[in-house]
């Protein structure tokens, strides 16, 4: 991974070319999710670890900003691990310093089961507000503001609307 990323030269299409590897490469696992707080040692070490993703392919969102943060770190970003919750339960994701900024992204989200066809980019690089929407990080931690919006997917792949007209829709 780490190889292949650095053969791009811009920054967002090495942190693209990460996140849809370990997406394409990860399967999410669905059997330790509905254990819960019931999961053994043994399997939350599996599921929440760079190993569990890179080498076993299946974990659960640790696991993915796990694997995410080692590569970026071998790749010579600065990452965070980023704990806290998302839709009400305990969550875990990345946040990457680009540019002149920081950037949340979350894998887990953004992937629908190890589908390449289906890599979504809903959560790669949002700003603390745009996060915020849906994932609040442990009141324990602290990370730097991430406030960089020039490498959000629909930001860079210029797929946002600048006007939109309800009228002109519904004819």
């Amino acid at each position: 991974i780490v190889l292949e990323a650095n053969t791009f030269e811009d920054d967002y299409q090495k942190v693209k070319f990460v996140h849809d590897y370990i997406i394409e490469f990860i399967s999410y696992d669905y059997d330790a999710f509905e254990k819960g707080d019931a999961i053994d040692a043994e399997t939350d070490a599996r599921v929440s670890t760079a190993y569990g993703a890179l080498v076993l392919g299946e974990v659960m969102c640790a696991g993915y900003a796990r694997a995410f943060d080692l590569v970026m770190h071998e790749i010579g970003y600065e990452s965070y691990f980023v704990s806290g919750t998302a839709d009400g339960g305990a969550h875990a994701w990345n946040l990457l310093l680009l540019g002149e900024g920081y950037c949340h992204i979350d894998l887990t989200w953004d992937d629908l089961d190890g589908d390449p066809a289906e890599v979504r980019y809903d959560y790669f690089c949002l700003t603390d507000e745009e996060i915020s929407k849906t994932h609040t990080t442990d009141e324990t931690s602290s990370y730097p503001a991430a406030n960089v919006a020039e490498y959000n997917y629909f930001v860079r792949e210029e797929m946002l609307l600048d006007y939109y007209s309800f009228a002109a829709v519904t004819k």
